[in-house]
């Protein structure tokens, strides 16, 4: 059956700079749709020492995750993290993302890392703290489960394929259609170092039929030690099901209260990624693990389409009290059941998230649901020594490039300019003189018309012609733009932020786990914006 499509925008935060914007104002309009917005992280203590936690769900909660980080094979400081949450008034700090092959981008891990440091500066202030990674396995997009660009300074770069075909299946009821032994040959010439030994073995001890617990595996290995805990949605279906059971008793509620708070954001000029809302905010989970959406036209509901079996409100929710696996929240609803039943103190979001938060706030408020602290994800930029050197070398400042530049902008050649200047002196006065007869009225009207046309139309010509001299008659600069070229293709390999599409594999091999560490210190969070760091070191393994 088909789903009816619910229009959705991804949002990076070139466009979410104006909500970023928005709330570094901290103006009373930012606060009361953002809710606080603290300066650094004593004042974000200051606030959660004034916020309450329900401690008997926390209990109830708790109790169902136990037996599944026990069934884990957590390092130490996971465990402790375990043993935090055994005093219900410890306040989780969540981030989350879709997983994807090998760890996918390394954004991913950013997140898992700023959460760990945001949880140990709130304990070492005397916050008890618990950072928790939801692992986003009941999403359906296969394209996104991703691993990315392997970059590295000694070998091309190396995109890896994607593994699964779009389907409306959520990825965690998906399995790999080849063997582990498979996947981790088809990327071998990457550990062609002999150095690079340990990590094979450490991706090998990972790999396993499912790819979200692979993702898990690796997230455990990961990040465990900095005291990491992984939870999945479907570890909270038991739990959950009130919830979705009251949003199919009342179709359109949702909806309803989302479309106000879209009216609101939309006045103050914010970016709405989902400007229409289903009319119920889950999906119904198939047999085969693919989602639907339900269709209501007041007497029936729907599943899929219009053209489905109309089945009862009664009789859905008979079914959705015997098994609790036939629903699932979709990217609006799924907010909502975090913080009801998690009750998360701090959320650490990317744009899009940032935004449906903001799009959920009349839900919030008359449902007098609590709402977390919501703080922008970090976001870092890397160089290699090597490559912040031949920068310097060049006289640029690495701050200051961004993924639309090109060698030719960064490295203007002295001879393409003085060609330039050369054009220009011939093909100013022609174009000026021929802009004036455009607007002289004592020649006819038609003749105007085709100056005019013939002047817009030699100044882009010469404008290209100017681009065409930098990237041809740029000898005297020749090397410089090439050592360029191959830094711009390593920072933003493919022209997109390598965050977003550098593959954390590829990372690791490069930098190793001290690369990851030596993040840490700029992936503060706060205001969103780019930190640049430097990696001491490259194919570190």
């Amino acid at each position: 059956m088909k789903e009816s499509a619910v229009p959705t925008r991804v949002l990076d935060w070139g466009i979410g700079d104006r909500l970023l914007r928005f709330r570094a104002e901290r103006s009373a309009a930012a606060v009361s749709l953002c809710g606080p917005i603290p300066r650094d992280v004593e004042e974000l203590a200051e606030t959660l020492r004034r916020r309450s936690i329900d401690t008997e769900n926390r209990r109830r909660v708790i109790s169902t995750l136990l037996p599944r980080w026990e069934s884990l094979s957590l390092p130490e400081a996971a465990r402790e993290t375990i043993g935090r949450l055994g005093d219900p008034s410890t306040h989780i700090v969540i981030a989350g993302q879709q997983p994807a092959q090998w760890g996918g981008p390394v954004m991913l891990a950013v997140k898992a890392l700023a959460i760990c440091r945001l949880a140990s500066s709130l304990n070492e202030l005397g916050i008890p703290t618990a950072p928790l990674f939801w692992i986003a396995s009941e999403d359906h997009d296969a394209t996104e489960f991703w691993a990315g660009r392997a970059v590295s300074s000694s070998r091309p770069t190396v995109e890896f394929a994607r593994p699964f075909k779009s389907s409306r299946r959520m990825l965690g009821s998906l399995t790999y259609p080849t063997t582990a032994a498979t996947r981790l040959s088809s990327i071998a010439p990457l550990f062609d170092s002999a150095d690079a030994g340990e990590w094979a073995e450490r991706l090998a001890a990972t790999l396993c039929e499912s790819p979200v617990d692979e993702f898990q595996n690796l997230w455990v290995d990961l990040f465990g030690s900095k005291g990491l805990l992984p939870i999945r949605p479907e570890w909270l279906r038991d739990r959950q099901r009130p919830i979705v059971a009251g949003e199919l008793d009342r179709p359109g509620e949702f909806a309803n209260g989302v479309e106000q708070g879209i009216v609101r954001i939309e006045r103050l000029g914010l970016p709405v990624p989902i400007p229409k809302p289903a009319q119920f905010p889950f999906f119904w989970v198939g047999d085969d693990g693919g989602r639907h959406r339900l269709v209501s036209d007041g007497e029936f509901i729907r599943i899929g389409s219009k053209n489905s079996e109309p089945r009862t409100k009664e009789s859905l929710q008979i079914e959705l009290e015997s098994d609790a696996h036939r629903v699932s929240p979709d990217a609006l609803l799924r907010p909502i059941v975090q913080d009801i039943l998690l009750e998360p103190s701090v959320s650490l979001l990317g744009p899009s998230e940032f935004a449906y938060q903001l799009e959920l706030s009349e839900i919030y408020r008359h449902r007098g649901i609590a709402r977390p602290v919501l703080l922008p994800r970090p976001r870092v930029r890397w160089l290699s020594a090597a490559d912040d050197r031949v920068l310097g070398s060049l006289g640029i400042d690495p701050a200051q490039i961004q993924p639309e530049d090109g060698p030719f902008s960064l490295i203007p050649s002295i001879q393409a300019v003085q060609r330039q200047l050369e054009l220009s002196k011939f093909s100013e006065p022609m174009i000026s003189l021929m802009e004036a007869w455009s607007e002289d009225r004592e020649l006819a009207h038609a003749l105007r018309r085709r100056v005019d046309r013939l002047a817009r139309r030699l100044k882009e010509d010469m404008r290209k012609l100017e681009a065409a001299l930098q990237r041809g008659a740029g000898g005297d600069v020749e090397e410089d733009r090439r050592q360029l070229e191959e830094i711009l293709e390593r920072t933003f390999p493919g022209g997109e932020e390598g965050e977003r599409v550098s593959s954390l594999l590829g990372f690791l091999l490069r930098f190793g786990e001290d690369g990851l560490d030596a993040l840490v210190p700029s992936i503060a969070w706060g205001d969103g914006q780019i930190r640049m760091v430097t990696l001491p070191t490259e194919e570190v393994r």
